[in-house]
């Protein structure tokens, strides 16, 4: 399958898994201020990691879009939320923790994904006073141990969904959100205050991990792309044609 003639459905999204450590990239395709980015990142590590992530985002949207990942262009608005020029339609969401990436990619909508990687928190109720919301706090009131862990994650990967859906960041109060119920539902439907319906789903992956996306449509499909291998930007297309 070509991915520049896949089509997407109504209420589904695409959403790519990448291993930054095994996506090889001179950093080329990057624009000046994403190299720049990099450059001011303290660690060798996470300046490898960030170029990576932006090289696999340019790479993949340049693939659906049939243009060099180089040629793309993107502005972002008053929140820091990028859009890519000159095609607004393509909506698309990045993250990335430790060694992984996902990107997720619609054209009915504004999307947003985010993982985490599990962790104990060190002021677990300081941390969960500052993102739950009453209804949330009586939740994780009552568990205990993994179960809390897994339920905190939750909502902190569904909450960071939802603000890089709608394009706002950490400027929009979290506890004025609810995205967990007692039945630990995979898709909820939330009604956002001044922002209106969302529908948010988490994603299947390793135990370490967390992730969850966000939609302004009932999520019917994710469509998904794993890339567990050493995989260099030109042998991308290769990839996709192999993809069904």
């Amino acid at each position: 399958m070509n991915l520049k003639n896949f089509a997407f459905k109504s209420n589904e999204l695409l959403i790519c898994w990448i291993n930054l450590d095994q996506w090889h990239t001179d950093g080329s395709e990057l624009s000046t201020a994403e190299n720049s980015r990099a450059a001011k990142l303290l660690t060798a590590l996470d300046r490898r990691r960030f170029t990576a992530a932006r090289s696999a985002l340019r790479t993949l949207i340049a693939s659906f879009i049939n243009t060099d990942p180089r040629e793309l262009a993107f502005t972002i608005d008053t929140y820091g939320k990028p859009h890519l020029k000159g095609n607004p339609a393509l909506q698309f969401s990045l993250t990335h923790c430790g060694p992984l990436a996902g990107i997720a990619m619609s054209t009915h909508g504004a999307v947003g994904l985010d993982c985490e990687r599990l962790t104990l928190v060190d002021d677990m109720t300081s941390f969960c006073r500052r993102i739950c919301s009453s209804t949330e706090w009586e939740i994780i009131r009552s568990l205990k141990g993994e179960n809390l862990i897994k339920a905190l994650f939750q909502i902190w990967t569904r909450k960071e969904a939802i603000l890089k859906a709608i394009g706002v960041g950490l400027y929009y109060p979290l506890r004025k959100m609810t995205v967990l119920d007692r039945n630990h539902t995979h898709e909820l439907h939330v009604e956002i205050p001044e922002f209106g319906p969302w529908w948010i789903s988490t994603i299947d992956l390793p135990v370490t991990y967390a992730a969850a996306c966000c939609a302004p449509f009932s999520i019917g499909a994710i469509e998904r792309i794993e890339i567990p291998t050493t995989l260099t930007p030109a042998a991308w297309s290769q990839l996709i044609a192999q993809w069904a």
